[in-house]
C-alpha cells in the first residue's frame, strides 16, 4: 500500500455508474467489472504520464494482482475496455483513459492558478518587509505578553499540564516572528500560518509543516468558495468531541468535512439562485453536518 504522503486525488463524477459506457461494462461484468475498471483508473492516475504499459509480462502480472484475477482474465477485461466499451485507448504498447487525462489536465490548470496566486500574494507581502525590523520587535513584545498571560491562567489553576483549550489558542504556534521555519513561512500567507496552527492544535494530528501547507493549498484549488479558516476552525472544535485517534486519517476527515461544506454551498445557490460563497460557506449547514457527524468514521 503506497505512503500516505504518496497518495494523489483525483475528481470522480458521482454519477459516474449511470456512463452508457460503464453501464455496458456493468452488463458483462456486473459490479465486480465496475470496480476493476476504477481500479485500473487508481493505477493509471499513479503513473508518470497516467499510462501503463500493456506489452509487458511484469505489467499484466501488476494488472492481474490488482484486479485479484489471473493475467489471461486481466488482459481480456483491459482489451474489452478497450474495443468493446470504449473506456480506454491505447497505441499497441501502452494503453489510458482519455477522460482521467483531461481531468488531470483541469487540475493542473487550477494548481497552477493557485501558485501564480499564491506568488502574487507572497510578492505583495515582500513590499512590506521595509517594516519587518519594527514588527518582529512589536510581535516578540506581544507574543511575551500572551505567554505570561497564559502562564498565569495555568498557575491559578493550579499549574497542571492537561492544558485547556481556551488558554492554548492564546499564542498562536506557527507565526512570521517565531523562530519556527523562518525560510518557509515568509512564502506563507497570514491565513496559511492561521490554518496550519489550527491543525497543529489538534490532539493527535500528525502535523506536518511541508505536507500540511501543500494540503492547504489544494483544499484552496478545490474548493475556492470555501472559507477554508473557519471551516478548519469548526473542525476543530467538533474533533475536542470526537477526538482523533492514532487509526485516524485526519486529512481526509477535513477533506470530506469540505467537501460537505461546498455541497452545502452548492445547495443553496441553487435554491437562491445567486452566489452565496461569502455568506453560507461560512455558516453552519446544521443538516449537512448532523449528517456527516453521524456517518463519519474516526
Amino acid at each position: 500500500m503506497a505512503h500516505i504522503k504518496d497518495t494523489y486525488y483525483f475528481p470522480h463524477d458521482s454519477n459516474a455508474r449511470s456512463d452508457p459506457k460503464i453501464l455496458a461494462l456493468r452488463s458483462d461484468y456486473g459490479m465486480e467489472g465496475y470496480g476493476r475498471y476504477w481500479a485500473l483508473i487508481e493505477m493509471l492516475r499513479e503513473q508518470p504520464g497516467f499510462k501503463l504499459k500493456l506489452s509487458s509480462g511484469y505489467a499484466r502480472k501488476a494488472i492481474a494482482k490488482e484486479l485479484e484475477c489471473d493475467e489471461d482474465a486481466a488482459l481480456k477485461f483491459v482489451q474489452d475496455c478497450i474495443k468493446e466499451f470504449e473506456l480506454f485507448e491505447t497505441d499497441g504498447e501502452y494503453f489510458w483513459s482519455n477522460s482521467l487525462l483531461r481531468r488531470m489536465e483541469l487540475k493542473k490548470e487550477k494548481s497552477e492558478k493557485a501558485r501564480q496566486a499564491a506568488q502574487q500574494r507572497w510578492g505583495n507581502a515582500g513590499n512590506k518587509k521595509t517594516n519587518a525590523s519594527a514588527m518582529h520587535t512589536h510581535s516578540e513584545s506581544n507574543a511575551s505578553k500572551v505567554k505570561e498571560s497564559k502562564d498565569k491562567v495555568k498557575e491559578s489553576k493550579g499549574g497542571g499540564s492537561g492544558g485547556n483549550s481556551e488558554t492554548e489558542e492564546l499564542q498562536p504556534e506557527i507565526t512570521e516572528s517565531s523562530n519556527n521555519r523562518p525560510e518557509e513561512l515568509k512564502n506563507t500567507t497570514t491565513e496559511e500560518r492561521e490554518i496550519l496552527s489550527v491543525l497543529k492544535s489538534i490532539e493527535l494530528y500528525p502535523f506536518d509543516f511541508e505536507k500540511d501547507l501543500q494540503f492547504i493549498r489544494d483544499l484552496a484549488t478545490d474548493y475556492p468558495g470555501i472559507d477554508l479558516l473557519y471551516q478548519a476552525k469548526k473542525w476543530r472544535d467538533y474533533k475536542r468531541d470526537k477526538p482523533l485517534t492514532q487509526k485516524s486519517s485526519p486529512r481526509a476527515q477535513l477533506r470530506n468535512w469540505m467537501n460537505k461544506a461546498d455541497e452545502w454551498r452548492n445547495e443553496s445557490n441553487g435554491k437562491t439562485g445567486r452566489n452565496t460563497a461569502g455568506g453560507p460557506a461560512r455558516a453552519d449547514p446544521a443538516g449537512k453536518y448532523r449528517e456527516f457527524v453521524r456517518s463519519e468514521v474516526s
